[in-house]
C-alpha cells in the first residue's frame, strides 16, 4: 500500500533546500569574514547561535526529505554523512564545557566548513536532473570549496 503524500510537503522540501543553499553560503561568508579578521569563532556567541540555526535548518531539510523518500533506508544510508556533519558539535562542546586537545579542536572547527561545502554540493545535485552533469557540478562545487577553505 503506497502512502499518499500531500503536495504542500514537496513545497516545504523545496523551500528548505533553498534555505540550505542560502545558509551554506552565509555560513561560508561568516566564517571567512571572521577568519580573515582574526576573530576567534569558538568563543563568539553570535557565531555559535548562527551555526545552531544553520544546523536546525539542515536537519529539518533532511527530516522532510526523509519523510517523502520512497525508500527510507536508502535515503538514510545515502545521507548519513550529511546528517553527521549537520550535528552542531561546537555548540555541544561549548555548552557542555568539554575540553579537547588542540588537535581534536582544530578538526572540530572545520566541520562547519565541511557542512557548508557538502550541503552546497548536495543541494546543487537535487536541482540538476541529468546524472552525469549532476556528478560533475557536485564535484566542481566540492573542489572549489576545498580550494577556498585550504586558502583560509
Amino acid at each position: 500500500m503506497e502512502k499518499i503524500i500531500p503536495q504542500w510537503i514537496y513545497g516545504v522540501s523545496r523551500a528548505l533546500r533553498g534555505a540550505v543553499i542560502v545558509m551554506s553560503v552565509l555560513l561560508i561568508v561568516y566564517v571567512s569574514y571572521d577568519i580573515l579578521n582574526g576573530i576567534a569563532l569558538v568563543d563568539a556567541e553570535r557565531y555559535l547561535s548562527f551555526q545552531l540555526l544553520v544546523c536546525i535548518v539542515f536537519i529539518a531539510s533532511l527530516c522532510v526529505d526523509w519523510c517523502i523518500a520512497p525508500s527510507k533506508w536508502h535515503f538514510l544510508w545515502r545521507n548519513l554523512f550529511f546528517f553527521l556533519v549537520s550535528i552542531p558539535y561546537l555548540n555541544i562542546i561549548h555548552a557542555s564545557g568539554m575540553v579537547l586537545s588542540e588537535e581534536a579542536y582544530t578538526y572540530v572547527r572545520f566541520i562547519p566548513l565541511v557542512r557548508s561545502a557538502f550541503a552546497l554540493a548536495m543541494v546543487v545535485g537535487f536541482f540538476i536532473k541529468e546524472r552525469l552533469h549532476c556528478l560533475f557540478v557536485s564535484y566542481l562545487t566540492v573542489l572549489l570549496a576545498s580550494i577556498y577553505f585550504a586558502s583560509l
